[in-house]
């Protein structure tokens, strides 16, 4: 048996609080599963370390983001490609604002004074799907459950081509090139995707890059070329800050 890797947590915030709870006060069941690589009060600085170690967790206070905090926070939700998993650390008076990130991809809220007993339920909901399976496996094999209608829909997670929000249902396309809409906000699917190449690109759009082929970002144009499983192509239409994100990203693979 493949011996379960510790989930890497970095922290974001002006005291030591949360690494401490972590280190005395976690509930036992979490103790050898976690391990935090990277404390910071610095936002910048914190982004650069996401980008470059790949933590599984993110534990953010929200009042080091300052008056810029939902650029920031929006900018760490939609421009991540490693699937890090943020925890947001917030006042009561902070909640209107909060909600607003839950439907881009917030995976939890701790409710500032933190308890020790919240932080162990968001971190146990976090990291169980991370003990469950070995640390290299890509999760090729792994379904998502959705709502079509009045009935359930399970999709294989890899089958996933382009998924495009529409408020509150979403549009998916597979890559037999067929499509499916589903009533599940973006935010919530994506907290629930495990294969690594499907990426949120901006608010509306998460698309799989092991199919992409092609990137137009010229003057008149602004879309992608994804590739069928039977060997065609289709082109989906990108916004502006979806392809300047896609060049910003290492896709060595993609012609354009």
């Amino acid at each position: 048996m493949s011996e379960l890797r510790k989930a890497k947590i970095l922290i974001v915030e002006e005291h030591k609080l949360f690494q401490d709870l972590i280190n005395h006060q976690l509930d036992s069941s979490l103790q050898g599963t976690v391990s935090i690589f990277g404390a910071y009060s610095d936002v910048e600085q914190a982004i650069g370390a996401i980008f470059m170690n790949e933590p599984d967790i993110l534990i953010l206070d929200l009042k080091l983001l300052g008056d810029q905090h939902f650029e920031v926070l929006e900018r760490l939700l939609t421009q991540q490609i490693n699937g890090t998993k943020i925890l947001v650390a917030a006042s009561v008076n902070q909640l209107s604002f909060v909600q607003r990130m839950v439907e881009i991809g917030l995976a939890g809220l701790l409710i500032k004074p933190v308890k020790p007993s919240d932080l162990n339920k968001a971190l146990t909901r976090l990291v169980k799907p991370l003990n469950e399976i070995n640390g290299e496996k890509q999760h090729s094999d792994s379904f998502i459950t959705l709502r079509s209608n009045h009935s359930k829909l399970y999709l294989k997670q890899s089958d996933i081509l382009f998924i495009e929000s529409q408020r509150n249902i979403c549009n998916i396309t597979l890559n037999d090139g067929s499509t499916k809409t589903v009533n599940d906000n973006i935010g919530s699917i994506q907290q629930r995707l495990m294969v690594k190449n499907l990426v949120r690109i901006d608010k509306s759009t998460i698309m799989n890059l092991s199919n992409l082929e092609y990137i137009d970002g010229s003057k008149y144009n602004n879309s992608v070329r994804l590739k069928l499983i039977n060997g065609q192509n289709t082109t989906k239409n990108l916004s502006k800050a979806a392809i300047q994100r896609l060049y910003k990203m290492d896709l060595k693979s993609v012609k354009n």
